[in-house]
């Protein structure tokens, strides 16, 4: 009998549960903010950021010139801080020159292994997505905006605390 629950105990531990290596890094947050900070606590970290609205949505963005995974980005490349339906940071993304692309795929492969399969449309729109770590996503995108092209590294969180809600307050 005691081989027998021996059996299960070890069975059970042999589980690996640990985070990966994006949530050891990102499960905290980024650039000292929890994930799920308000709006006043970004501000306090990029001081010379805003709130900017496209459509429903808003954004804080600054620009901001610092160094990201290893990769030199100029003064005036844009980092844009994203939002929850109950105003908490749920991600961030960071702009880089168009050049950047392979720099970045190359880092982030030596760091946290082989993204899933690349997406790419029609548009010329790539996009490198790492399997979703202990809530925190990871990606690296290279689109076209008019007659140049973007490539941004997205990281965000999917796992803050839901709301309490019930039906009526949902409309239903």
């Amino acid at each position: 009998m005691i081989k027998y629950y021996l059996s299960i105990f070890l069975f059970v531990c042999s589980f690996n549960i640990s985070a990966g290596p994006i949530a050891d890094l990102f499960a905290d947050g980024i650039w000292g903010l929890a994930w799920g900070s308000t709006k006043d606590q970004v501000k306090k970290v990029f001081p010379k950021g805003k709130l900017v609205k496209y459509g429903n949505i808003e954004l804080f963005e600054v620009k901001d010139g610092r160094s990201v995974f290893g990769v030199e980005r100029s003064s005036n490349m844009k980092i844009a801080v994203g939002f929850d339906s109950e105003n908490r940071m749920a991600g961030a993304s960071i702009y880089f020159a168009s050049d950047a692309f392979a720099k970045l795929q190359q880092k982030l492969i030596t760091e946290f292994g082989a993204p899933l399969s690349p997406k790419e449309n029609a548009t010329g729109t790539t996009v490198l997505q790492w399997e979703t770590d202990n809530g925190v996503v990871l990606s690296l995108s290279h689109f076209a905006v008019g007659f140049s092209a973007n490539t941004v590294v997205s990281i965000g969180f999917e796992e803050l605390q839901k709301p309490t809600t019930d039906k009526k307050s949902l409309g239903f």
